[in-house]
């Protein structure tokens, strides 16, 4: 089949619980049947495949051991090699005990477009709150070797692929870098620095497809109005899960224009509709179908066409029009605005940003520099001074009533009242009252 192919999966949620492998394994073996079916009976042999986050579920080190033998099958029956499979995390890949306070507290704060761009834009931030992606790092470094990266600095990628006479670039984005728990609706961000350094890097492609794992309605306001438009403007195919639900939306504005494929999940459970997606585009004819498949749990398992979703989709198939900009990729070329990379800074907010790395970096202790061993053992490499702080006194001693301020107390034993209680003088109090 001519033309270019791409499979679909996401929200496979490998997890190290006997029960909850039983039983994805069965959906999940069945899936690869199936793709390896489509492949054989209709030709949609893919030439690359896009997993749009949730790999595993709850960001442990053995889940990606078992993520690790399902792309090794999914790589053979496909026959294609690590350099097209594509994955990008979500926030079950998030290891949520590896969230320190001090990163916690960055995360709360980044509620506007300059706040996000100091965070992305400053190492040591970036360290902090991309270590909760450190057993999804460790999975994509082993995995892939140098085909693909995972830090704090290369936590997304834009991946080029010539094919079909057209130069496709895929944007893989991380959409759960803000990710603290179950309650991220309208809490996370893309950052406009991420959007923009990757459309950079996409400049010259004639097709562009982004890679994410949640949906748009998922960002903060203000980030949702930057990112969006800017994706929505210079690409054509936007691919995310998350919500366990298929899902086509093709989007024509006045500015932009482009689709966007939700799949389901891999797998929830065996009762659940679990769902994934062939896309196939002949750029010749300017046309192309989704392929929707969909699991039943009835006479032993099985996937099947997704009739189901759509009332006006007939047998599994659902055909469209290209985006205007993949059908004419030579316009596109000519026309691609130059999208700048630095965002202009306000001023007003400096001052704040300052403070607040400055809190971030002083709360963090290197632990190497207190007990080695802790860092192999635990393989954590600074801890919070926060909960080991301990205020220092003086030697100057002040009336125990001041502690309360001008207020002062009555004492019952008239032998007490006479001794006058003291305190220690804080540290604190004395640099506020001596002037030397």
């Amino acid at each position: 089949m001519s033309g270019i192919t791409w499979l679909h999966l996401s929200d496979l949620h490998f997890a190290a619980n006997e029960r909850h492998t039983w039983d994805e394994d069965v959906v999940l073996r069945a899936l690869l049947r199936d793709v390896e079916g489509r492949i054989e009976s209709e030709g949609l042999l893919p030439d690359f495949v896009a997993v749009s986050g949730d790999l595993a579920f709850s960001g442990g080190a053995d889940e990606y051991a078992m993520a690790t033998q399902f792309f090794d099958t999914l790589l053979q029956v496909t026959g294609l090699s690590k350099a097209r499979l594509l994955v990008v995390p979500g926030n079950h890949d998030v290891d949520w005990k590896a969230i320190t306070r001090g990163a916690a507290a960055i995360a709360s704060s980044l509620d506007n477009r300059q706040a996000v761009h100091e965070v992305l834009s400053t190492a040591e931030d970036r360290g902090l709150i991309f270590r909760k992606f450190r057993h999804y790092a460790g999975f994509v470094n082993a995995y892939f070797g140098t085909e693909l990266c995972f830090d704090d600095e290369h936590y997304f990628y834009v991946r080029h692929l010539p094919l079909a006479d057209h130069r496709l670039a895929v944007l893989g984005l991380n959409s759960a870098w803000l990710s603290m728990g179950d309650k991220d609706r309208a809490r996370l961000a893309l950052g406009e620095r991420q959007v923009r350094q990757a459309l950079e890097a996409a400049t010259d492609a004639d097709l562009r497809i982004v890679v994410l794992h949640h949906p748009f309605e998922w960002l903060q306001e203000f980030d949702r109005n930057d990112c969006e438009a800017l994706l929505m403007q210079q690409c054509d195919f936007v691919l995310h899960g998350h919500l366990h639900r298929t899902g086509l939306l093709s989007l024509t504005m006045p500015d932009a224009g482009a689709m966007i494929i939700a799949t389901g999940a891999c797998y929830e459970s065996r009762e659940y509709p679990n769902a994934y997606n062939f896309v196939h585009l002949d750029l010749g004819a300017g046309e192309g179908t989704a392929h929707l498949r969909r699991y039943s749990d009835q006479r032993g398992g099985f996937w099947t066409k997704d009739v189901m979703t759509y009332r006006n989709v007939q047998d599994g198939q659902y055909s469209f029009r290209l985006p205007s900009r993949a059908a004419a990729p030579e316009e596109r070329r000519r026309d691609a605005p130059r999208v700048a990379v630095t965002p202009a800074v306000d001023a007003a907010l400096l001052e704040a940003n300052y403070l607040r790395r400055a809190q971030t970096s002083c709360n963090a202790l290197p632990l190497g520099l207190i007990d080695p061993r802790a860092v192999e053992r635990t393989r954590q490499r600074t801890m919070d001074l926060l909960p080991l702080y301990v205020a220092l006194d003086t030697q100057t001693p002040v009336p125990l009533e001041e502690v309360e301020g001008k207020e002062k107390r009555r004492r019952r034993d008239a032998e007490m009242e006479m001794a006058r209680e003291t305190r220690p003088q804080t540290a604190l109090e004395a640099a506020a009252r001596e002037r030397h």
